[in-house]
């Protein structure tokens, strides 16, 4: 009878130790990788393909997983993709929003879920989180520079075209702040036009084509961004007109518009909008808020005007 308590005793015991066993030798189960979504409004512009390789390199550094979103200036597109985030559970979204009344249902969704939202340039109300960007002393500091390129360089009353981006709301202001610059500084100047690009190359180099069959002594144009900059660039070499009265302005700051003030040629100056910093500073936050960190609500967006004088290398 004692041998049998005895022998239950060592079985229990060899029994516990096994599963002592085998508790500890299960490795921790890891913790799910953060996941932020980043909605762009156009890749195939420069200034948000630059934006892109600037959060990702900073994704990468913080060990996060971006899902990086085109919504190719669609509203439906952008709105799919906040609801697909949403439903999938991120940790956080950042949206450079086209239409931003239309996605604050979507925010406040996000909310309901413990999303966090990083607005990305663009205005969208009830973001945790916002990288500013004004749109107004943007398009001033462009057309400044085409102005004062006319003061120096042509007869005070030369003609210019302002090529916008007018379907986008929140944009309106910056065509705005390209008339008023160009005039601030050549008050006598015309203005000939204001047509929509897009933001795109293509329609850039179309509407130049237009303009400059329409008005022969249109020389100056000042663009909405260097995506549409570069489409006119395109334009006007074509003409095959003499090159030295021209003037193109742009603004973002992207690589092939360094390259091509860099030429000192009629690419005459852009405004640098860093926009890899600026994925990077729009990732940061949206970790920030994730881990618990203190956030500022609104960070500025950093502007220089660059010319062949102090063009990055």
């Amino acid at each position: 009878m004692k041998k049998n308590k005895i022998l239950q005793l060592v079985t229990a015991l060899l029994m516990l130790s096994l599963v002592l066993s085998a508790c500890g030798g299960q490795e921790p189960e890891a913790e799910d990788t953060i996941q932020i979504g980043f909605s762009v409004i156009d890749i195939s512009m420069g200034y948000w393909t630059e934006q892109i390789e600037g959060a990702q390199a900073k994704a990468d550094e913080l060990g996060v997983e971006l899902l990086v979103h085109n919504s190719d200036t669609d509203p439906a597109k952008e709105i799919s993709a906040m609801e697909n985030w949403i439903a999938q559970g991120v940790d956080a979204i950042i949206v450079s929003a086209v239409d931003a009344k239309a996605l604050e249902t979507y925010v406040a969704q996000a909310h309901e879920k413990g999303i966090f939202v990083v607005g990305a340039i663009h205005d969208l109300e009830g973001a945790d989180a916002f990288v500013d960007q004004d749109e107004y002393r943007l398009g001033y500091m462009t057309g400044e520079l085409a102005g004062q390129w006319i003061t120096d360089n042509l007869e005070p009353d030369a003609e210019f075209a302002v090529l916008g981006f007018d379907g986008l709301e929140h944009v309106i202001i910056r065509g705005d702040g390209m008339e008023d610059g160009v005039l601030a500084n050549a008050p006598e100047a015309v203005q000939v036009a204001r047509q929509d690009c897009n933001g795109s190359t293509d329609l850039g180099m179309e509407v130049a084509e237009s303009l400059l069959q329409a008005y022969p002594d249109l020389r100056v144009f000042v663009a909405v961004n260097d995506a549409c900059a570069l489409g006119i660039y395109e334009a006007i070499r074509a003409t095959g007109k003499e090159l030295d009265d021209f003037c193109v302005v742009g603004s973002d700051g992207s690589q092939e518009a360094f390259e091509k003030i860099r030429e000192e040629g009629i690419f005459r100056g852009t405004i640098d909008l860093n926009p890899y910093g600026a994925g990077q500073m729009e990732v940061q936050m949206a970790y920030d808020l994730i881990m618990g960190n203190d956030v500022e609500a609104s960070v500025l967006a950093p502007m220089q005007t660059i010319t062949s004088e102090n063009v990055p290398e």
